[in-house]
C-alpha cells in the first residue's frame, strides 16, 4: 500500500491534470473573451447614462464571471484586458468633464487589484473543490478496495464452496475453498459438466440433475438439495447445495451453487436415529414385560376380588364383613392400578389398535354417567351431561375407548370436587374440516373441584405426575389416568386440553375424529342445543331438561320441584309471572310450565311477551300450560295465545311423564288432556267418608312416599293461610282478590281431594264473573271441607298408603 502522501498526490494530479486539460484551459479562455467583450459593450451602452461614474466597475461582472468558471487566470486576462481597452478606447469619451489624470489613474489601479482579488479567491475556491473531490475518490476508491479484499478473503477462507454454472451446467467459477473442503484444486473444476461430473456419488446424481432442472425452471427460487462429493482421497463427503438462478442478472450472468459441508450433521443425525430407535426397542421390551407381569397379577386378583364377594353375600359376623369390605376395596383398587399399568405399557408398546365399530352416541354417554351417577351421589354432586342436538348419534369408532376417556375424566372430576357440580358437554368441534362421512367432536368435562395451579398444567398428562405429592396420598391414584387418555386422544386423532384455576375448578376438552355409521342415517335425539342426559331417570324422561315452572302456588310450585328434580331435570322456580318473564327472557331453558293464573302477569300475558321478543328470530321456547280446566275451549285458547300445550292440575306423575317424554322424542309437546275432547276426571276413589281422593295423591306424588310426606308438611303449613286469604277476600267483597285466593286453594286442595278441589274451583269461577252471592253457600262448604280435610292428610301413612 503507497504512503497517504505520495497517494493524495496521484490523486490531485489526476484531477488538476483533468480540469486543466486542452480542451477545458480553451474553453476557459474562450469564456473570458466573450467576457470581456460583454463588459466592453455593457459600458459602451450605458456611458450615456451614467457618465464618467463608476469608469471601471461595470467590468467587475465579466471578471467574477470569467474568474468563477475559467479560476485565475482566465480572470486576471479579463481584468488586464478590461483596463487596457478601457483607459485607451473609452478614456477620452468618458473623462472630457475630469480635471486630470488622477481620478482615472485610481480608479485603474482599484479595479485591477480588485480584479486581482478576485481572480485569486476564485482559483483558492476551485482549488478547494478539487480537493474535496480528490479526497471524496480517494476514499470510494480505498473503500472498494478493501472490500474486494475482504470479499476475497472470505472466498478464499470459506467453509463453503461457492460455484458459478452457464445454462449448459459448465462450472465457470470455483472459490479456492474447495481444495481445503475436498483437497482438490480449484482450478481443476472449470469448464467440468455437472451432468458429467465423477465428483458426485452415482447414488445422488439423478437427484443433483433434478436441483440444476429446478434451478433452470425457476429464476431466483431458492432450491435445495443434499448429495455427496468425492474427496482427493477417494472418501464421501456429505454436502448440502442451496442455488439460485442469477442468468438474468447482468452481474452474475450464472447459476450460483453454495455446498455446504454437513457430513458431522449427518453422522450425528444418523447416530440419533440409531440410539431412538434402540431406546424405542428397549422401551417396547419394557412394556411387553410389564404388560406380562400385569396379566399374570390380574389372575390371582380376579380370583381374590371374587371370592371376596362371594363371602360377603354370606351371612357374616360385622367384623368380618368389615374385614371383607376392606379386603375387597384394596383389591378394587389395585385392580385400578394394574389396569392403568397395563393400559399405559400396552400403549407404550404399540400394540393398542381401535377398534371401528358402529355405536349410539348418546347411550354411551348415558350409560357411562350412569355408572358414575352413584360415584357423585355419595359425595352430594349433581352429575349433568348435555349433547347438543347437531351432533349426530349413530357413529363408527372404538367405543369402549372412548369410554374409557370419558370414565377417566369425569371420575378425576367427582374425585376432586367437594361441592358444586360435574357437567359432561358434547359438541361438534368448531374448528371441524372433516369429510361429509367423518365428524369431529368435542367432550367437555367441568367440575368445582380444588383446581391445578398453573405452573402444574403442562406435567399432568406425562406419567406418574399428579398435582404434588399430597394429592396422591389424599385421593390415591398412579397419576397414569391422564396419561393414558392423552394418548387414546391422539390415537383417536384427536386432543387433549385442559384450562384450570387453583380452587375453583378444572375444565378438560378433548376432540375425536368419527365415522358417521352410513348404514343407518344419523338423527337427532334431543329438541333443543342444551338437552340433557341424567342417569336415572325414567323412561318417560330420560333427557335431562332445564325447566322453568312459573306456579304462584308455594305447595304446587314445591310439587313440580319434587316431581322433576328425582327424573333428573334441572328446575328454576318463578312465584309470579313478571319474574318469570324476566328468567325466560335471560335464561337459556329448554320448556317452561306455566301457570295461567298469576299476580303481577297471568300466563296469557307472560306467554304474549315472550312469543313477541321471539319475533324474527330461531328460538322458540316451548311452553306448557298448566290449568284446573281442561275443556276444548280452554285447551283451544291456549294453543291460540301461542302456547305449545297444557296439563291440567291436579298435575300427576305419569301425565307429566308422559308429556315430557313426547315433548323429547318429537320436539312438540302433547297435552295431557285428550285432544279437542274434555278430559273425564277419575271418579274417586273414596274410603268410606274420607275426602281423600287415592288416585290423585297416588299421581301427585308419583308414587314416591318421601314426595307424599313433603306434600303433607307443606298442606299443612299452607292451608290455613290460604283459606284465610279466601275468606278475607270474600267478606271484603273483593271479587278479584278472591277469584286470585281460591285459585291457589284449589291447587292445593286438589292434589288431595276432588270434592274439596272442585269447590274451591266452583268459587274461582264465580268469583271470575263477579258473581258474590252465590259463593256464600259455598264459603261455608269449603270451610268444612278444610277443616276435615287438614285431619285426614294429617293422619295419612304415606308408605301404607302407597303400598
Amino acid at each position: 500500500m503507497a504512503p497517504s502522501w505520495l497517494r493524495n498526490l496521484r490523486l490531485r494530479q489526476f484531477f488538476d491534470q483533468s480540469h486543466e486539460s486542452p480542451r477545458s484551459q480553451a474553453t476557459a479562455y474562450v469564456t473570458a473573451l466573450i467576457a470581456t467583450a460583454f463588459g466592453l459593450l455593457l459600458r459602451y451602452w450605458l456611458a450615456p447614462h451614467i457618465g464618467e461614474r463608476g469608469l471601471y466597475s461595470t467590468f467587475l461582472p465579466s471578471v467574477i464571471f470569467a474568474a468563477y468558471f475559467g479560476g485565475m487566470w482566465p480572470g486576471l486576462l479579463v481584468t488586464f484586458l478590461c483596463a487596457l481597452l478601457g483607459h485607451f478606447l473609452l478614456d477620452d469619451f468618458l473623462t472630457e468633464s475630469l480635471d486630470g489624470a488622477v481620478g482615472e489613474t485610481v480608479a485603474l489601479v482599484l479595479f485591477v487589484i480588485t480584479g486581482v482579488f478576485i481572480s485569486a479567491m476564485s482559483e483558492a475556491l476551485h482549488r478547494a473543490q478539487r480537493r474535496l473531490l480528490a479526497e471524496a475518490r480517494l476514499r470510494a476508491d480505498e473503500a472498494l478496495r478493501q472490500t474486494e479484499e475482504r470479499f476475497r478473503y472470505l472466498v478464499t477462507n470459506s467453509s463453503d464452496v461457492i460455484s458459478v454454472f452457464d445454462a449448459e451446467g459448465n462450472i465457470l467459477y470455483q472459490t479456492p475453498s474447495v481444495e481445503r473442503v475436498l483437497g482438490i484444486a480449484a482450478d481443476e473444476f472449470i469448464g467440468k459438466n455437472i451432468y458429467r461430473d465423477a465428483i458426485i456419488h452415482p447414488d445422488d446424481l439423478p437427484r443433483k440433475r433434478e436441483f440444476f432442472e429446478r434451478l433452470l425452471a425457476s429464476p431466483l427460487e431458492l432450491i435445495k438439495v443434499e448429495c455427496r462429493l468425492r474427496t482427493a482421497s477417494g472418501s464421501w463427503r456429505s454436502a448440502e447445495a442451496i442455488g439460485q438462478n442469477l442468468l438474468a442478472d447482468a452481474t452474475v450472468a450464472g447459476i450460483v451453487a453454495n455446498y455446504r459441508d454437513v457430513t458431522e450433521r449427518v453422522a450425528f443425525a444418523t447416530e440419533l436415529l440409531h440410539a431412538k430407535e434402540t431406546a424405542e426397542q428397549a422401551n417396547r421390551a419394557k412394556g411387553e414385560f410389564l404388560a406380562n407381569v400385569s396379566h399374570e397379577i390380574r389372575t390371582p386378583m380376579n380370583a381374590i376380588i371374587g371370592m371376596t364377594e362371594l363371602t360377603l353375600d354370606t351371612r357374616l359376623e360385622p367384623n368380618q364383613k368389615q374385614y371383607l369390605e376392606t379386603v375387597k376395596s384394596s383389591a378394587d383398587n389395585l385392580l385400578v392400578i394394574i389396569n392403568d399399568l397395563l393400559d399405559f405399557s400396552k400403549i407404550e408398546a404399540g400394540k393398542v389398535q381401535l377398534e371401528q365399530v358402529a355405536f349410539s352416541l348418546r347411550s354411551m354417554i348415558d350409560e357411562t354417567i350412569r355408572a358414575l351417577a352413584v360415584r357423585a351421589d355419595r359425595k352430594g354432586l349433581p352429575l349433568v351431561a348435555s349433547v347438543d342436538a347437531d351432533v349426530p348419534d349413530k357413529l363408527v369408532g372404538d367405543v369402549g375407548r372412548l369410554r374409557q376417556v370419558v370414565i377417566n375424566l369425569v371420575g378425576n372430576a367427582i374425585k376432586f370436587t367437594e361441592r358444586g357440580e360435574v357437567a359432561v358437554g358434547v359438541e361438534l368441534a368448531g374448528d371441524d374440516e372433516a369429510s361429509s362421512d367423518t365428524r369431529r367432536i368435542r367432550f367437555t368435562v367441568t367440575d368445582t373441584g380444588i383446581g391445578i395451579p398453573s405452573e402444574k398444567l403442562a406435567a399432568i398428562f406425562l406419567p406418574f405426575e399428579q398435582e404434588d405429592t399430597s394429592t396422591t396420598r389424599k385421593y390415591g391414584g398412579t397419576g397414569l389416568g391422564l396419561t393414558i387418555a392423552a394418548q387414546l386422544v391422539e390415537l383417536m386423532g384427536g386432543y387433549i386440553s385442559v384450562e384450570s384455576v387453583a380452587g375453583a375448578g378444572s375444565s378438560f376438552a378433548f376432540t375425536a375424529s368419527l365415522l358417521i355409521d352410513a348404514s343407518e342415517p344419523a338423527t337427532v335425539e334431543l329438541p333443543t342445543p342444551d338437552a340433557r342426559t341424567l342417569p336415572g331417570a325414567s323412561a318417560a324422561a330420560q333427557r335431562s331438561l332445564k325447566i322453568l315452572v312459573a306456579e304462584d302456588n308455594e305447595f304446587n310450585s314445591q310439587l313440580m320441584e319434587q316431581l322433576l328434580s328425582q327424573r333428573g331435570h334441572v328446575v328454576t322456580l318463578a312465584r309470579n309471572g313478571r319474574e318469570a318473564l324476566t328468567l325466560a327472557s335471560n335464561g337459556a331453558f329448554d320448556l317452561l310450565l306455566l301457570d295461567l293464573h298469576m299476580p303481577e302477569l297471568d300466563g296469557f300475558q307472560v306467554v304474549a311477551a315472550i312469543r313477541t321478543a321471539e319475533a324474527g328470530t330461531k328460538r322458540r321456547l316451548p311452553i306448557f300450560a298448566l290449568t284446573a280446566r281442561s275443556g276444548t275451549e280452554d285447551r283451544d285458547r291456549c294453543l291460540a295465545a301461542g302456547m305449545d300445550g297444557f296439563l291440567t292440575k291436579p298435575i300427576r306423575g305419569e301425565a307429566l311423564n308422559a308429556a315430557l317424554a313426547s315433548f323429547m322424542s318429537t320436539n312438540t309437546i302433547a297435552a295431557a288432556a285428550s285432544p279437542g275432547v274434555e278430559q273425564k276426571k277419575t271418579p274417586p276413589a273414596v274410603a268410606g267418608d274420607s275426602l281423600l281422593d287415592l288416585v290423585v295423591i297416588s299421581a301427585s306424588c308419583g308414587g314416591e312416599p318421601a314426595i307424599l310426606e313433603r306434600m303433607k308438611v307443606v298442606f299443612a303449613e299452607q292451608l290455613p293461610a290460604l283459606w284465610t286469604s279466601v275468606r278475607v277476600a270474600f267478606q271484603a267483597g273483593d271479587a278479584a282478590a278472591l277469584r286470585e285466593a281460591a285459585h291457589k286453594l284449589s291447587g292445593m286442595l286438589s292434589a288431595f281431594s276432588s270434592i274439596a278441589g272442585g269447590v274451591a274451583t266452583a268459587i274461582e269461577e264465580h268469583a271470575a264473573r263477579n258473581e258474590l252471592t252465590p259463593c256464600g253457600p259455598l264459603m261455608d262448604r269449603m270451610e268444612s271441607l278444610c277443616e276435615r280435610l287438614m285431619r285426614e292428610v294429617e293422619a295419612i301413612d304415606a308408605t301404607q298408603l302407597l303400598d
